[in-house]
């Protein structure tokens, strides 16, 4: 059997699934649900290996030199994450519209998610086993320490 098989992060390869072209791919977040929803089958997903952390990241020098830009994306995440908690039934509709979801398929899919801007002890060590698996699969080459990582407002 010849598979046409289509590995990728990229929401785009979703379609390419959905119309046969190829057999599987990785894909996540509107697509993934998308996907589903269409009947595609889901073959396996990262429960057990890593965990989904988000994380936003900038250079040090890029830090250094540009406090106040790396000050005022945390402000306006943290804004907009008091938006959505606010006015949660009004962001869901501007976010299905963003997203070309219903209604309930964006709230079904903001359930996925954890948006805490807080990165905890157990986030951490979530990272750091993210790293080891990205190592053992030779993903990553060298290990970094990830609290050294983590940027401090001054």
């Amino acid at each position: 059997m010849m598979w046409n098989l289509l590995i990728w992060v990229f929401q785009r390869h979703q379609p390419a699934l959905s119309d046969g072209s190829v057999d599987a791919a990785l894909i996540a977040g509107p697509a993934a649900l998308k996907a589903m929803k269409s009947g595609s089958k889901l073959v396996a997903n990262g429960e057990g290996l890593v965990d989904g952390i988000i994380v936003t990241a900038v250079s040090t020098d890029f830090a250094e030199k540009h406090p106040e830009i790396v000050e005022r994306f945390m402000k306006v995440e943290k804004e907009t994450l008091e938006y959505v908690n606010n006015n949660f039934d009004e962001a869901m509709e501007k976010v299905a519209k963003e997203v070309d979801l219903s209604l309930e398929e964006t709230k079904e899919l903001y359930a996925w998610y954890d948006f805490s801007l807080d990165i905890t002890d157990k986030d951490i060590s979530s990272l750091e086993d993210t790293q080891d698996f990205l190592i053992k699969n030779k993903l990553q080459e060298k290990k970094v320490n990830i609290k050294e990582l983590i940027y401090n407002a001054k």
